[in-house]
């Protein structure tokens, strides 16, 4: 820590100017995420492979942000248990038509081993208006990983 400390004390005008350009640069990259603005980027340019599902899950929670939905919205949640207990996003959205009101929509934003925290950090981006979370749970969500011996 004093070596961080030591570093705040440099005087360097070099240090200061790269400072002053980095920082508006970095407020901006943040903004540009947290907004949900990069969702207007195709999807196609942000994965690595067909089923690479943080980028959609993260895609989907800006695209959502970005593009509230003006009808309720039912959002599913969870691990890969979550994600194969539907047989796809537009059946989900069927079964809540048929169950609850019929104007709406559903998204599925599970992937394979999402945390609570990550369920979490979707709660909390996801347009509040008139929303329904649905989470996801099974055993190994609650047990730890084989291998450390925990759970």
């Amino acid at each position: 820590m004093s070596g961080f400390r030591v570093g705040l004390r440099v005087r360097s005008p070099l240090v200061l100017v790269v400072a002053a350009l980095l920082l508006p640069a970095l407020l901006l990259l943040r903004a540009f995420f947290t907004s949900g603005a990069w969702s207007n980027i195709p999807f196609h340019y942000w994965v690595r492979e067909p089923h690479d599902d943080p980028a959609v899950v993260s895609w989907s929670v800006g695209r959502a942000k970005q593009r509230p939905p003006g009808v309720p919205a039912v959002y599913l949640v969870g691990g890969s248990s979550a994600r194969e207990g539907i047989v796809s996003g537009p059946s989900l959205a069927a079964d809540v038509r048929l169950l609850e009101r019929p104007q709406s929509v559903a998204w599925n934003m599970s992937s394979s081993l999402q945390t609570f925290a990550e369920s979490l950090a979707i709660a909390d981006n996801i347009p509040a208006t008139d929303a329904r979370i649905v989470i996801g749970v099974n055993p190994g969500r609650f047990s730890g990983d084989a291998e450390t011996g925990l759970g």
